[in-house]
């Protein structure tokens, strides 16, 4: 049986013409019979060289022939493993799923939705604080140093005693006068015996069953438990 032509150039049936070229050389200079005698081999070595560069030339022959090619080409069967060069290719191909679009776009508009409702409460958690602060602060006028109540009954004439405390009204309309660290109705800056001699800052509130009147102070003019006269 004829070896493949190919096989002898030493080259593949896909190979192109300067391919070929170069093998067909290489192997020339391999098996010609000049080496065999440079080596001082026998009769036999050097009837063997010879053979083999005839097989040599003969197979680069067709093969740099471009029609003979096509035509060698045609007649080598499929199944040996070296295919002609036109021999369709089976090329496989592997599907890649496409990224699921429809959840990407989900979680892209969900995470600021829930950052923007995280931002929402803490909003909302601050107002109300400094609601309740700002009340806090305008209602419950503070004087250093003072740290418990002692009600003292409006009823007595010696309203001076009243300076420096704060005056207390119950729903039921009792006053009482008491140290300034809980919500109070104002302040007492000064006493006086009619409501015109009170400063113009104050507001004048007459004691029952006492003739004279205190100059009060509400929680905004006050300035960390100072009088802003």
């Amino acid at each position: 049986m004829a070896r493949n032509l190919y096989d002898v150039v030493g080259t593949q049936p896909d190979a192109t013409n300067q391919q070929i070229h170069r093998a067909w050389r290489h192997q020339a200079a391999r098996l010609h019979p000049d080496t065999v005698i440079a080596a001082g081999g026998s009769d036999q070595q050097l009837g063997d060289a010879e053979a083999k560069i005839r097989e040599l030339n003969q197979a680069y022959e067709v093969l740099n022939d471009p029609i003979r090619r096509r035509a060698y080409d045609a007649t080598l069967p499929l199944a040996t493993g070296s295919t002609a060069s036109s021999a369709p290719k089976i090329v496989t191909t592997t599907q890649v799923k496409a990224p699921d679009t429809a959840a990407n776009k989900k979680t892209a508009w969900a995470i600021p939705l829930v950052l923007a409702t995280v931002v929402l409460l803490f909003l909302i958690v601050i107002n109300a604080a400094n609601r309740r602060t700002n009340s806090s602060t305008d209602t419950v006028p503070k004087l250093a140093g003072t740290t418990t109540i002692a009600t003292i009954s409006l009823g007595d004439s010696d309203t001076a005693s009243a300076i420096g405390k704060c005056l207390f009204r119950s729903s039921d309309g009792d006053d009482a006068l008491g140290t300034c660290d809980q919500p109070s109705n104002g302040l007492v800056v000064a006493v006086a015996s009619q409501p015109s001699e009170c400063p113009s800052t104050t507001t004048a509130h007459r004691l029952v069953g006492a003739s004279n009147v205190l100059c009060l102070v509400d929680g905004l003019r006050l300035n960390n438990g100072v009088p802003g006269l």
